[in-house]
């Protein structure tokens, strides 16, 4: 078995899918930008972070990557598109390399923000 606690595969894979389902529950509608945000702010409040506390979105950045050092480029760079894509022109239509690299610096994120979501 690689990494997964569970006692089969079967077990293994349900528990993906519930999570995959959870984080992503309601957001199908959103852009590529958006959706990779949201599934970040997500994970900042299943971390506990920004619960009792507003935060600017560059601040919210910060304290998810001092919560987890390896995730801080992914993190920022998912800050920053967000609110590129957010302050950009209503007319503007999102540039499809900014999706891409959204979605690869979710991916990035994520993998460090699961980990540290199940070591507390």
């Amino acid at each position: 078995m690689t990494g997964c606690a569970a006692t089969d595969g079967s077990t293994c894979c349900s528990l993906a899918g519930a999570l995959r389902y959870l984080e992503s529950a309601g957001l199908g509608k959103l852009l590529a930008v958006e959706r990779a945000y949201a599934l970040l702010t997500r994970y900042a409040g299943w971390l506990g972070i920004g619960e009792r506390q507003q935060f600017t979105l560059y601040e919210r950045a910060d304290v998810l990557a001092q919560h987890a050092p390896q995730a801080q480029d992914a993190v920022q760079c998912l800050t920053a598109l967000y609110v590129h894509h957010r302050l950009a022109p209503p007319a503007a239509e999102p540039h499809p390399a900014d999706a891409a690299e959204a979605i690869g610096a979710w991916q990035q994120a994520r993998r460090v923000l699961v980990r540290e979501k199940f070591k507390r």
